[in-house]
């Protein structure tokens, strides 16, 4: 009977096996069979302990094999430097998942055309383990495999028993003798078994076959493959342990921010301390944070800009002597938005000389998760921030700023409930209407005058209304607005202070800010007062038709029981036409915008549309404004 050929192996086996791995539909379907199961817990690094034993044990034998030259380690011993490790003590390992996994890895191995079958195979078999647990049942299996392979092939060859077991088992390629080539395919072989157990400890699920009678035409481009995989699953691995590690310390800062004990261990928390562990500046000294120990800190939170008018007021603040004898101490935090421009820098360096107070040494020195935390915690988005903190490190005003632009030093010590109080001894109208931005009309409030204030473009015809209206003998003194831009963050701080402190939106107050906010923003507004007492807020364009129309109405303003603001307004509402829409703007105030507004005109609820604005650049003006219009 003639001998029959062997069977050589289709080197597809291994095309198949690559063009699985770039399959991404083929992959999701293997993720769909994980489905973990609590009772296949098992202690996996004892098992990884004996599968990296096995097969450090075994490669070890190959390069003995494929470099003679370096000398043969004796059967079972451990090569070169490599200690083998003892799993725990009692450990038994899932031997008939082992073997199933086994049979599914060596005995399919030679059908070629099943390699994606097998797979599949090897991925339900191992459904109810953990992704590391199948990476290390996999690898053990392919373990025993790979060490009766070398450890028959490292007992001399002509020894019959041996030739019999490896028939036995499947391995007829230790029956014969080895070529040069079949030993460089076996090298090629071993460096991806050394790679694919680096690999498993980057957790990950690799499948490996031993392969008989193969020439390696395709093996050396599955190795490459491999490594490639290894190399990005490392990566990814590295960055698990930093995102890991982020995490943790993002749970260590929220645990400080909401339950701090003293101060100085929140705000060593702002800080990279290790890389500087006096991370502040005071003047020309370097200082640790422990010099703001026992001390109630205004935490200056801003981005490279500081407009001059918050400077000036700050400065005022910083030299009173109340402040410093109060234990009161500033600290500037200056958060830089990603990407760095290179310019930051000299910025910082400008800025920071500037002031007087503690800063941060570098604006690299701080700490990214608390930057996270405090746009999270405290709304901090690009304008400035003042947040006040206790001795104890508690937050007593999470931004003061909105005191600070209204009563500056008044406002001390800048908690919130120093706000309330402030704002029950003074009306909305003489907050606003200081002689910083109209001049002397301290005086025309004290004398009880009619006083019109507006701001607009176009405004002469107006003015030359008022004039007439002077001329006619009533005692009124129109202020033009000139500093629009420190009117609007007033005016801004109003409303904001309010939505701070959660007072009621559909009160008077607020309505009567509401209402001159949006004409302010829609480009003009107008104001008529008795003294402080405010008797029409409406835009420009309607108070200036009312006032146009004087000489009609003028005749009134002399009957009995007739006043010159009781007719202006009983004449604006005569005019006013309710538009079919009407809006409101509120500033954006992340945390604190109302839900619900109701229609100061037709009291119906309104609905938020969200509206972008840009002012090109200038941090004074730039707003995310919320319009709100009925239903």
């Amino acid at each position: 009977m003639a001998e029959q050929p062997v069977k050589q192996i289709d080197q597809s086996m291994l095309t198949g096996l690559l063009r699985a791995f770039d399959d991404e539909w083929f992959m999701k379907e293997l993720l769909h069979t994980h489905a973990p199961d609590e009772s296949a817990v098992m202690d996996v690094q004892s098992l990884f302990v004996l599968a990296e034993n096995t097969l450090r044990g075994s490669t070890g034998i190959v390069d003995s094999v494929v470099n003679p030259n370096k000398g043969s380690p004796a059967a079972g011993a451990s090569t070169g430097s490599t200690v083998l490790k003892p799993p725990k003590d009692g450990f038994k390992p899932p031997l008939s998942t082992i073997s199933e996994i086994g049979c599914e890895i060596t005995c399919k191995a030679l059908d070629t055309e099943k390699v994606r079958e097998t797979m599949k195979s090897v991925f339900h078999e191992l459904s109810p383990y953990s992704w590391v647990s199948k990476a290390v049942l996999t690898l053990s299996a392919f373990a025993l495999h790979y060490a009766d392979f070398w450890r028959l092939a490292h007992v001399h060859t002509f020894d019959r028993v041996t030739e019999s077991m490896a028939i036995l088992k499947g391995l007829p390629a230790i029956t014969k003798p080895l070529d040069q080539q079949k030993i460089q395919v076996f090298g090629v072989l071993n460096e991806m078994v050394k790679t694919t157990l680096d690999m498993t400890e980057c957790i990950f699920t690799a499948l490996i076959s031993a392969v008989d009678h193969y020439k390696g035409r395709d093996l050396p481009t599955f190795p490459r493959k491999v490594k490639e995989i290894h190399k990005a699953i490392k990566l990814d691995y590295e960055c698990f342990k930093e995102k890991k590690e982020e995490i943790r310390e993002y749970q260590r800062l929220q645990r400080l921010f909401n339950a701090p004990t003293v101060n100085v261990e929140l705000i060593k928390s702002f800080f990279y301390i290790k890389d500087n562990p006096r991370p502040l500046s005071l003047g020309s000294k370097k200082v640790t944070v422990e010099s703001l120990r026992r001390k109630n800190v205004l935490l200056l939170i801003t981005d490279l800009k500081l407009s001059s008018d918050d400077h000036s007021t700050l400065i005022n603040i910083y030299n009173e002597p109340k402040f410093k004898g109060s234990q009161y101490e500033i600290l500037w935090v200056p958060v830089v938005h990603e990407p760095v421009a290179e310019e930051v820098p000299s910025q910082f360096k400008t800025l920071q000389a500037k002031m007087p107070w503690y800063s941060a040494l570098s604006p690299n020195l701080i700490n990214k998760i608390a930057i996270r935390i405090i746009k999270e915690k405290w709304h901090f988005r690009q304008e400035s921030i003042v947040v006040v903190l206790d001795q104890q490190g508690l937050v007593v005003n999470p931004n003061a700023m909105y005191l600070i632009h209204l009563w500056g030093w008044d406002a001390f010590p800048f908690t919130e409930s120093m706000g309330k109080t402030l704002w029950r001894d003074i009306n909305w109208f003489e907050l606003l209407v200081t002689d910083l931005f109209f001049p002397k009309i301290s005086e025309a409030i004290k004398a009880k005058k009619y006083i019109l204030l507006y701001g607009g473009e176009d405004t002469k015809e107006l003015e030359d209304n008022v004039k007439k209206i002077k001329d006619d003998g009533v005692s009124i003194e129109a202020f033009n607005l000139e500093k629009a831009q420190l009117f609007g963050t007033r005016l801004e701080s109003c409303m904001l202070l309010q939505l701070q402190t959660k007072a009621d939106i559909h009160d008077s107050l607020m309505q009567d800010i509401l209402k001159l906010y949006t004409s302010f923003k829609d480009g003009g507004f107008a104001v008529l007062s008795r003294g402080s007492r405010v008797v029409l807020n409406s835009s420009l364009v309607l108070v200036y038709k009312v006032l146009a129309q004087y000489d009609s109405w003028k005749e009134q303003v002399r009957l009995a029981g007739n006043t010159f603001d009781s007719v202006v307004v009983e004449h604006h509402n005569e005019i006013f036409k309710q538009p079919r829409c009407h809006h409101i703007s509120i500033p954006n105030m992340v945390g604190y915008t109302p839900e619900n507004v109701k229609c100061p005109n037709c009291s119906r609820m309104m609905k938020g549309i969200v509206n972008f604005e840009c002012c090109h650049g200038d941090p004074s003006v730039e707003d995310l404004e919320i319009n709100k219009s009925p239903e």
